[in-house]
């Protein structure tokens, strides 16, 4: 019967609660700031074009080589490098967001990397970015800039060869259309 032992013990108990609200009180100070975030998310293809011998795709083979992949994306994300980049795309309303009046952009980069996590959403393509800060001031903007400077990064990554490919198809072209030229027209006779 806890009611009669809390009549018994009513001392104790109001000795209890006072300490735990004395400790509670600054914990709740300290930990009960206000916390903003924001979340985007990402596809990333199984289906990767990595060479310059041809425009096919290349198909992972394996769900571990994938999760590789997935886990090579998720630490290009959160690179400081990525960060910096984002930030010199915000220009001065990055500065606002994230600096202090002496940081200079490094120190900013690496504030807005340690309140970003990036992680993989359970068996699927997708990869879930969040940004965390104590204004909810710039947070999207900033992660989408992320999410853009990687997206770049990788576009450029995976079309390595690219401008190699067009001009071979290019002189290719012009092979055929000068073999075409210089083939005997074919008549056509009406009968």
């Amino acid at each position: 019967e806890p009611v009669g032992s809390l009549a018994r013990h009513w001392r104790v108990a109001l000795i209890l609660v006072g300490l735990v609200a004395l400790a509670g009180l600054p914990a709740a100070y300290y930990q009960g700031r206000p916390v903003y975030s924001t979340q985007a998310t990402l596809y990333v293809s199984p289906r990767l074009i990595l060479t310059a011998q041809g425009t096919e795709e290349f198909q992972l083979p394996s769900d571990a080589q994938y999760r590789q992949y997935l886990q090579a994306n998720i630490r290009s994300i959160r690179r400081v490098e990525t960060a910096r980049e984002a930030l010199k795309q915000l220009g001065g309303t990055g500065r606002a967001w994230w600096g202090q009046p002496q940081d200079d952009l490094q120190k900013m980069a690496q504030r807005v990397a340690a309140a970003l996590s990036v992680s993989t959403s359970a068996e699927s393509y997708q990869l879930v970015a969040s940004l965390r800060g104590a204004r909810p001031d710039g947070l999207a903007e900033t992660l989408n800039a992320l999410l853009d400077v990687h997206i770049s990064a990788q576009r450029f990554a995976d079309q390595y060869g690219l401008e190699r490919r067009q001009a071979e198809a290019n002189q290719a072209a012009l092979r055929l259309n000068a073999e075409l030229l210089a083939s005997p027209q074919i008549e056509t006779v009406e009968a």
